[in-house]
């Protein structure tokens, strides 16, 4: 009898008490709201705190990719949806997974090394002086950790094999295609009309803030759209996909950035080399003719050339002034060089302490953007800054390689990976990559998870020696 209410007696497991205890949670929060203590806005959020956090320790996987295919300007819409908030929920998800595993993957940490490098600089350089600038910088350190604890997420789940490249391919193509398809409506389906500086106030919600961001966004659907296309024969292709590819095509042409055109032109011109079909070249003397018909194009392509920097400081596009504003920084990271002025210097530089101009700032902004994150790093942190940018990158391409060339077993229709990477190097170098929360988030999310499938392949020089 004893040994039958010893078998009968089930032991208390939290789990089966969680699910409880968020219902009468939330049922305590609606009642809250109901009766008027409470707005709806803060009755959402509290409504999506647990939800979210029991993503995080549940299912990490699937927190990622959801955040992946939200459309960045509606996330940026909600309540609570800040930088620190997600970076706390998503180290969360980082630390219960490693407590479930036991241990830190050294992978990983190899991996993040030249970041947590370029974090240290920000905490024990920090030198502004300026209240605006200090609170400037202080943000972007926050987004830099987010940007960290995105990347050892997603290594550490893909390495687990909890989360696949291809179906962060879908949710990118998702928040990029929701992002476009607002814009179309937003526009009465005419984007050839809208070709203002800013994507802002008349285009809300779902949109990004700035025009270039936003053809960055549309930037990395592109690339997802055309590797699907490209990594099917011609007689396997499904409708959808190159109904979607012709759709992005679309929208990165009114998109109206040089940085998203570039990325375009070259993901065209590397299809003959992956697929052997020369005939491809001949879309590049097509584009540039139907580019150049369109007036608005031609100005953007050619500001460079008939304006230069003394325009961009009239009209308030610094856009079209790089090269004089590189010139500048690059003189006063040499007067510092090796070490650099520290953290925040550039936050600290006004146009009219640069060019003794301070006509083309914009909407109430007093800094000026480096539009070059190599440069960027290289003024604030000197000689450290610079290597540590230059051994990350060179590591991704490293990662690239083994992904589209060496590994003989890498998920099929992988190959966006390539594009959204490339993405985010074309922003780094002539716009400012990492100041693009949007884009940049997404970039470390597919670079970790990359990373962590590329390393676990074998090289094909290792497997053609085994095969032998």
């Amino acid at each position: 009898m004893s040994v039958a209410l010893q078998g009968a007696r089930q032991p208390f497991r939290i789990e089966k008490a969680i699910p409880v205890a968020l219902g009468l949670y939330a049922l305590a929060v609606i009642a809250l709201q109901a009766s008027g203590r409470m707005g709806s806005t803060r009755a959402i959020t509290l409504l999506a705190i647990p939800v979210l956090i029991w993503l995080a320790t549940q299912s990490p996987a699937l927190l990622v990719v959801g955040f992946v295919a939200i459309p960045p300007g509606l996330l940026t819409s909600v309540p609570g949806a800040g930088v620190l908030p997600l970076t706390m929920l998503f180290a969360v998800a980082l630390a219960a997974h490693t407590v479930l595993r036991g241990r830190l993957d050294g992978g990983m940490i190899s991996a993040v090394a030249p970041l947590l490098i370029l974090l240290a600089g920000a905490y024990f350089t920090l030198t502004t002086f300026d209240p605006r600038a200090t609170a400037a910088a202080t943000q972007f350190r926050r987004v830099m950790i987010l940007y960290v604890v995105l990347f050892a997420l997603a290594y550490v789940l893909a390495r687990a094999g909890q989360l696949r490249l291809t179906t962060l391919g879908t949710a990118l193509l998702w928040s990029a295609g929701i992002s476009g398809l607002i814009f179309l409506w937003q526009t009465n389906g005419r984007p050839w009309t809208y070709v203002s500086t800013s994507l802002s106030a008349d285009l809300e919600p779902g949109l990004l803030f700035y025009r270039t961001h936003f053809g960055y966004m549309m930037a990395l659907g592109f690339a997802v759209a055309l590797a699907r296309v490209v990594s099917r024969s011609p007689r396997d292709h499904p409708a959808i996909d190159l109904a979607v590819l012709s759709f992005f095509s679309l929208l990165v042409t009114f998109a109206y950035g040089r940085g998203a055109w570039l990325v375009a032109f070259v993901l065209v011109t590397m299809i003959p080399f992956h697929t052997g079909k020369k005939m491809y070249w001949l879309l590049l003397p097509l584009l540039g003719m139907i580019a150049f018909t369109i007036p608005v194009i031609q100005e953007r392509l050619l500001s460079d050339i008939t304006g230069g920097l003394q325009r961009s400081l009239e009209s308030g596009d610094l856009g079209t002034g790089r090269w004089g504003l590189w010139q500048e920084l690059w003189d006063r990271g040499l007067a510092a060089f090796p070490q650099g002025h520290g953290f925040g210097y550039v936050w600290e530089l006004s146009p009219t302490a640069l060019f003794a101009h301070s006509s083309f700032t914009t909407e109430g902004n007093p800094f000026v953007y480096a539009h070059n994150d190599f440069l960027y790093w290289a003024v604030e942190l000197g000689l450290a800054g610079l290597a540590a940018m230059l051994v990350f990158w060179a590591r991704i391409v490293g990662v690239v390689r083994r992904i589209t060339v060496r590994a003989r077993t890498i998920e099929p229709g992988a190959g966006f990976v390539g594009g959204v990477i490339l993405t985010m190097f074309v922003a780094s170098m002539v716009d400012n990559g990492l100041f693009i929360s949007a884009v940049g988030q997404r970039f470390f999310i597919v670079a970790g998870a990359a990373w962590a499938v590329a390393h676990a392949q074998p090289d094909a020089s290792h497997a053609d020696r085994a095969a032998d």
